[in-house]
Order: C-alpha cells, then sequence, then structure tokens
C-alpha cells in the first residue's frame, strides 16, 4: 500500500492512473469494478469523463448513471447540460433525467397516488389519476420511462431508487431501448447500505391468486396460466420452491387488469406483485412463517458496471453484489494531504446512550475550537448524528453566541444561500453521501459518535442468508475498540471475520469518514476531528482518550474555567472602581470570601 500525500504526487497520479482511458480497460477486462477512492481525489471528475467518452465513442450502446439522492445527480455537468435547454430541445437530446414523482404538484392526489404506489399499482395511478390531472399537459414524469422517451438515447440519468423500487431496473430499461450492451455507474454505493432481504407475505399471494383466477375466467391468457401455477407451487408449502418457475412479463394490459381487479376486490389489503415474483425467480427464496423471502439485491448481469463508493470495502461489495470477481480500481493507493491534521476522540462520551447527559461540555469545548479557526479566516463544519441535529444546532448556537457576542447560526443540512454567511456554521449528519458543497471549508468536527447498532450489523452481515444459515456475530471491546467477532471456529475458518470487520469499517468507519470528508482532508490541507471508538484508516496527529486531551491539546476551557475567569475579571475590575469586597461580592453574586479569594490569587500571580 503507498500513499499519496503532496499535491505533485496527487496531479501525476490523475494524470498518469485515474483517468477515463485506464477506467475504460479496466471495464473492458472485467464485469464489475470498485472505485473506493477517497472524497476529492476525483471520482466525480473521473464520472464525468467517462460520460464524455460514451457520448463520444461506441464502446456501449447505453450508459445509466444513478447517484445516491436527487441533489448529487444535478452536480454532474451532463445533467446541467441537459437543465439548461427548453423542452423541445431535450426531446431531441441524447440524455434524459429522470426524476421522482412531482408530489407537490399532485395536490389533492397525492394521499391516493401514495395509497396505489404502496398497492405496487403506480400503472393504474398513470392511467387514472394522472390521465384526469389538469396539469398533466405541463408534467412529463409519468411518460420518461415509456419506449418513446427512451429510445435513441446515449444517457439516461436518475438515482439509485428505481434500482431499490424494481431490482430489474436494467432489464426494464433493455426492454424498452432495445439495446444490448450497457454500462452502469452507481455513484456513491447507497445500495449496500439496504436490506436486500425480502418476504411475500401468505395473505398476500393468495389474495394474488384469487384476482389471477377471476381475472382468468374473463381473459382466457396463458400468460395468467403460468402466473396461477406459480402462485400455486408458491403457496404449496411442501413442495420445491426452485420448481416454481419464472413467469413471463405480463404486459401493460394483462398488469392493469389484475391491478384494477385486484384493488375492486380487496382495496388497501392488495398488492400487485408482477415485479417481486419474476425477481424472486431469479433468486435465492426459503418459506418462512411470514411467507416465501428471497434475496433482493439489483440485477447487473450482462452489463459492465461500476460502483464509486468512498472508503467501500471490497469484500462487503462482493459480497453484496455477489460478485466474487469484481476488482478496484487502483487498489494500491491511498490519499492523506501532508499538511491534514486528524485527531480521534476515542471516548464513550459520544455514544447515542450518552451523548445527551454530556453533550453541554462536548458542544463548549467544540464552540471555542470553532471561533479560534474563525479568528484565523478558517471555516468549520460540523457532524452529528441526525437524531441529536435539532439539539446539537441549538445549544452550540447559543454557547457561540455567548463566548463571541456575534450572531452565529448553526444550520442542518444549509443551502447554498446560507453558506454565502460567514456567521453561519454548517451542521451536516451522518449519511450524507456524495456533496460536494463543502470542499472549501477547513476544518470538520464531530460531535458525537457513529457507532452502528449491534443488531443493524448482524442483520446486514445475515440478510443474504436463511435462518439456518446464520452467521452468529458479536461486537466485543478489545483495547478499549470495538470490534466484530463472528462466534465459531467454522464460521472463522470461511473468512467470516474478515467479512464482519468489513461491514463494521462500512457501517461505521465509512460513514464517519464521509461525513467528515465532505471538507475533502485526503487531497486538501485541514483539520479533522473524529469522536469515533472503532478503528480509523488513517494515521492519526493524536488521539484522545477524553474530552480533556482535546481541550489540553487546542487550549480551550471548560465551562467552569470559562466562568471562573468571567468572574475573576469582572472582580479585578470592580476592585479598580474602589468598591469593597461586600460591594463586589453582592454585584458578582459570590461570597466575599470567594471575592478575597480571587483578588489574592491576582495579587499573587502579578508578583510571580
Amino acid at each position: 500500500m503507498s500513499w499519496i500525500k503532496g499535491e505533485d504526487q496527487l496531479r501525476a497520479f490523475r494524470q498518469e492512473e485515474f483517468t477515463v482511458e485506464a477506467l475504460v480497460d479496466a471495464l473492458a477486462s472485467t464485469g464489475g469494478l470498485l472505485l473506493p477512492q477517497e472524497p476529492g481525489v476525483g471520482k466525480s471528475h473521473l464520472l464525468d469523463g467517462l460520460v464524455r467518452h460514451h457520448r463520444d465513442n461506441e464502446t456501449w450502446e447505453l450508459m445509466l448513471l444513478l447517484t445516491s439522492q436527487h441533489r448529487a445527480i444535478q452536480e454532474r455537468a451532463c445533467v446541467q447540460e441537459f437543465n439548461s435547454l427548453s423542452e423541445g430541445e431535450k426531446g431531441a437530446h441524447d440524455v434524459v433525467v429522470l426524476s421522482g414523482r412531482p408530489a407537490t404538484r399532485c395536490g389533492a392526489l397525492k394521499d391516493e397516488w401514495f395509497r396505489l404506489e404502496r398497492a405496487g399499482c403506480s400503472l393504474v395511478a398513470k392511467n387514472t389519476l394522472c390521465r384526469a390531472c389538469p396539469l398533466r399537459s405541463e408534467c412529463s414524469w409519468p411518460g420518461q420511462l415509456t419506449r418513446e422517451r427512451l429510445r435513441g438515447k446515449r444517457l439516461i440519468c436518475g438515482t439509485q431508487a428505481n434500482l431499490q423500487v424494481i431490482p430489474q431496473f436494467v432489464d426494464l430499461v433493455r426492454r424498452k431501448t432495445g439495446v444490448e450492451k450497457i454500462l452502469v455507474a452507481l455513484d456513491e454505493g447507497t445500495i449496500l447500505d439496504t436490506c436486500l432481504n425480502a418476504v411475500v407475505g401468505w395473505r398476500e399471494l393468495e389474495r394474488s391468486l384469487d384476482v389471477l383466477r377471476r381475472v382468468q375466467r374473463t381473459e382466457q391468457s396463458g400468460d395468467l396460466a403460468s402466473w396461477i401455477r406459480v402462485h400455486e407451487r408458491l403457496l404449496n408449502r411442501r413442495g420445491n420452491l426452485y420448481r416454481c418457475g419464472c413467469p413471463p412479463p405480463l404486459g401493460d394490459q394483462n398488469a392493469m387488469k389484475i391491478m384494477s381487479t385486484g384493488l375492486a376486490m380487496f382495496g388497501d389489503d392488495f398488492r400487485f406483485l408482477g415485479f417481486r415474483l419474476r425477481h424472486m425467480a431469479r433468486s435465492r427464496r426459503w418459506r418462512t412463517s411470514e411467507g416465501v423471502a428471497y434475496i433482493c439485491r439489483p440485477v447487473l448481469e450482462d452489463t459492465d458496471f461500476l460502483v464509486a463508493s468512498a472508503g467501500a470495502p471490497p469484500d462487503l461489495v462482493r459480497h453484496r453484489l455477489d460478485d466474487p470477481d469484481l476488482r478496484v480500481f487502483c487498489s494500491v493507493v491511498r490519499f492523506l494531504h501532508e499538511d491534514t491534521r486528524i485527531f480521534n476522540i476515542r471516548s464513550s462520551l459520544g455514544a447515542a446512550c450518552h451523548f445527551q447527559k454530556n453533550a453541554p461540555q462536548i458542544l463548549f469545548a467544540v464552540a471555542q475550537l470553532v471561533l479560534d479557526l474563525a479568528r484565523e479566516g478558517k471555516r468549520s463544519l460540523i457532524i452529528s448524528k441526525k437524531r441529536f441535529a435539532g439539539e446539537v444546532c441549538l445549544k452550540l448556537e447559543q454557547y457561540l453566541a455567548e463566548l463571541s457576542g456575534k450572531a452565529y447560526r448553526v444550520v442542518h443540512d444549509p443551502g447554498q444561500e446560507d453558506l454565502g454567511d460567514e456567521l453561519v456554521v454548517p451542521l451536516l449528519h451522518y449519511g450524507v453521501q456524495g456533496l460536494n458543497t463543502f470542499q472549501d471549508f477547513h476544518a470538520a468536527i464531530a460531535v458525537n459518535s457513529y457507532n452502528a447498532r449491534t443488531d443493524v450489523l448482524r442483520d446486514r452481515l445475515n440478510d443474504l442468508y436463511p435462518p439456518g444459515k446464520q452467521v452468529p456475530f458479536e461486537l466485543m471491546s478489545v483495547a478499549g475498540r470495538r470490534v466484530a467477532r463472528v462466534v465459531g471456529h467454522q464460521h472463522r475458518k470461511k473468512g467470516f471475520d474478515r467479512l464482519a470487520a468489513a461491514y463494521q469499517d462500512h457501517l461505521e468507519t465509512g460513514w464517519a469518514e464521509q461525513a467528515l470528508g465532505r471538507v475533502r482532508f485526503a487531497t486538501r490541507p485541514r483539520l479533522v476531528v473524529f469522536f469515533q471508538n472503532g478503528p480509523l484508516r488513517y494515521p492519526l496527529t493524536e488521539e484522545f482518550r477524553s474530552l480533556a486531551g482535546l481541550r489540553e491539546h487546542f487550549g480551550l476551557l471548560s465551562r467552569r474555567e470559562w466562568e471562573r475567569r468571567g468572574v475573576s475579571a469582572e472582580v479585578r475590575a470592580l476592585r479598580q472602581q474602589g468598591m469593597t469586597h461586600a460591594q463586589i461580592a453582592e454585584e458578582v453574586g459570590r461570597s466575599v470570601r470567594t471575592v478575597r479569594r480571587i483578588l489574592k490569587a491576582h495579587e499573587q500571580g502579578d508578583r510571580t
């Protein structure tokens, strides 16, 4: 492993190794590729270059660019280009941007839309609610996945929510566009953080079968007969699940008939199972007391794909995507700017169960550090757990005003207009990915820890296995650090210890590094303060076992020390005005004895 720490080294790496040409060659030689480089190395720039290469060459017929969230897709150059066009020009462009349903425009239809979406009946909503909507002529969303809209496009941009709602989304696009050679680029792998274990309930299957039989009596379709046989085999609790077969695509006409009949028969209790059963047929599946469970990972077969996710452990990505051959692009290089200073508070003070009790002393110290940096012309980004974000904003804002006398504002997830104000201190919560808004900030400071719960880690490790093959797992404390361990010699022999460590690495350390990495500390000189009990993947400037260590290193005061110094200064000032000890004591709200002690200490200090 080699480290790139200087700007000249980073520039040479980008020019010689981290290039579009090298990326295209790597994709040509493997089906899947991971880009785990740190924020700031240039993954976004590389993706923009890959998009330009694709649009200018015939390496792939179609490219799908899917980001973690809608705001992140808006940062891509190709999307900004698309958004600058008129509606007429967009139709003829080689790029199309998929958007989420414009819920605010749905107005009074919003609740009905939500009800039909929950039932898996969006097709019914599009053919009834959208068709009757007075804004239909102005809304392009209902038809954005039609053949007419997608045919001839070279680049389709959207969010990974499409893969979560429809795991066979790539196959759907392939059918709509008629192309075969597709490249899928996942910008930040949010798909790695979602549960892949899904269940189709027994009652859902029974209702769906009742609906199919009723529709079959009127339609007499061979496709429906195949679906009925699949339902019957799934409901036969003694039959072999792997003989159920894969039902054929229903087609819009049959799907509409099934959805409409199901809603009429069962109302809100009906669930359309079209996408789910076809996906189940391609997956590992097993019966439970609740229904038929299966693995609901995105289908990326027969495509070239890459996952650009900072710090994602390769073992975890291979496990989640079931791709043991996935390669890592530039795997032997790590990045940390030579002038970046990284500190860590390895203490349980910041853990969720302790934070609220310790928040006053933590935030008072952080407020001083933010103000010290501000006096040097440096701005700070604050990181907190989402559940405490509101409380942190209020308390930290209070301390900043108290210490500085200025009208500071601490804003959770601020907009661009807020960031122009020097008195705004932005706060992000753990889990925020892919945003480049804070790359010019000089410091990132965590005010609490991000410790993944044991049950979350256990569920993520085991959601790819049926109950009889679950991996026993525990979190231990080793030398004061949280360490994930698998229970049982056989499981450890099979390498599950390394996999458990990869999950902890991603769901704890990775999320912390993602959040604080918004200031680009790996490639620019920054001050970073972590608050982690688990392992960190960067060499530390110093690690503190308590908040007192941080205060001592940066010359910060505790609340009590700060108040004592303020009272001392006030006592001395009043004494210089000629007031007696008793008068001073009454003025500052202290005893006469305390006043005398303060003045005596000051006199001794002067003589010294």
